[in-house]
């Protein structure tokens, strides 16, 4: 990528467009035609790409909290994806539209025939769902607009003190970033079983978002040799990025972990259920690659430091990252839908195009806006590449 994005991305972004509407008219063609559970497939997409979203807004605060310059190249990007969040808020109307087809806490009949989920009608109901979603969508939104908004008068003014003001408004962001993606997960992850719960469900969907956002803007950095800032872009910065790519899978799973571990001890049957659906035919396999190719072998390959100072290094473990991240997110979701295994129709990969067209078009746009990180931030890297 060169430094007009806006010319060199024209193409893709219109492809991303195009593959975007028709996955998306492919979704509700299906649901003309009467396919079963349509969007269940729409939500498995939509998760998909609001996890990377949410990763980058996860980013933003971060560096902001901690005045991070391991961050500064990763910034631009991390700003840009956050700026997604109006769009993801959009694409998440077809799930209001229709949410009995997707949850049994609102189906009327399910209620009534269920003591289980009576017990939780006064949380678990539509007008309260709905509510709750734009609660989460306007907290989400504002702390990416005034993150932005104070990044670009530090630019123009030249002032530091909205670097302060920055890292002060990001406490208070970090608790309400994970008290709202912890209720969002409860919501639209895990009532999908209504029956099941689990108290660190949250937290293990904020370290996920991170470790998606960050393998993704890893690999743009490694591989985008022409970009601004890729120019500036020392071994040392590679190798904290590395170890802090390093530590997120750690602590993804540590948190995966000791979610398995509590609750397979304890073998209550509102909590076992979770793990039982998931350790049954093809699921189990596909839980075991999770744990080797996901953890295990990231694991080993980043305690390397030559190799998280190498890019092409970084950059390939990034995208191996990403994929076991796609795995790992079907098989957070689909055993919940489909009991029977791994079922994939035509319709499934409709959602997952279509949300993610959008997705990679809108991202694509908003990054061609502001293609470099803040002008503080490229100040920094060039002073360190001087």
């Amino acid at each position: 990528m060169n430094d007009s994005p806006k010319k060199s991305n024209s193409g893709l972004g219109a492809a991303a467009a195009v593959i975007g509407v028709l996955g998306l008219i492919g979704v509700f063609v299906g649901k003309a035609q009467g396919m079963p559970n349509v969007f269940q497939s729409y939500l498995l997409g939509y998760l998909m790409w609001l996890m990377p979203t949410l990763g980058f807004l996860g980013i933003v605060i971060l560096v902001n909290l901690v005045r991070g310059r391991f961050g500064y190249p990763i910034l631009g990007i991390s700003q840009a994806g956050a700026r997604l969040l109006p769009a993801m808020a959009i694409l998440f109307l077809p799930i209001l539209f229709f949410l009995p087809e997707v949850y049994p806490w609102a189906r009327p009949d399910e209620v009534a025939q269920n003591p289980v989920l009576q017990l939780r009608v006064a949380f678990l109901n539509p007008m309260g769902f709905g509510i709750r979603a734009v609660i989460y969508f306007a907290v989400w939104v504002g702390i990416a607009f005034l993150l932005s908004s104070w990044s670009k008068r530090q630019d123009q003014s030249g002032e530091s003190q909205w670097e302060g003001k920055r890292s002060s408004f990001a406490a208070g962001a970090a608790v309400a970033f994970v008290l709202t993606v912890t209720l969002a997960a409860t919501d639209w992850v895990m009532s999908l079983e209504p029956h099941w719960y689990s108290t660190i469900f949250g937290l293990l969907l904020v370290a996920a978002q991170l470790l998606t956002a960050l393998a993704i803007a890893v690999a743009y950095l490694a591989f985008a040799k022409n970009s601004k800032v890729a120019v500036l872009v020392k071994p040392k910065h590679f190798h904290d990025l590395g170890t802090l790519l390093f530590t997120l899978v750690v602590f993804w799973a540590y948190l995966a972990f000791s979610q398995f571990l509590i609750i397979w001890s304890a073998d209550l049957p509102e909590e076992i259920t979770y793990f039982a659906d998931r350790n049954e035919g093809p699921w189990s396999a596909i839980g075991g690659a999770i744990v080797f190719l996901h953890f295990l072998a990231p694991f080993l390959i980043l305690l390397s430091a030559k190799v998280k100072r190498t890019a092409a290094f970084v950059g390939g473990i990034a995208v191996f990252i990403l994929v076991m991240r796609v795995v790992e997110m079907f098989w957070f979701v689909t055993p919940s839908l489909h009991r029977q295994g791994p079922m994939l129709n035509w319709v499934d990969f409709a959602a997952i195009l279509g949300v993610g067209g959008i997705w990679l078009f809108v991202l694509l746009w908003q990054y061609a806006k502001e293609p470099s990180p803040p002008v503080y931030a490229l100040r920094q890297m060039e002073q360190e590449h001087a």
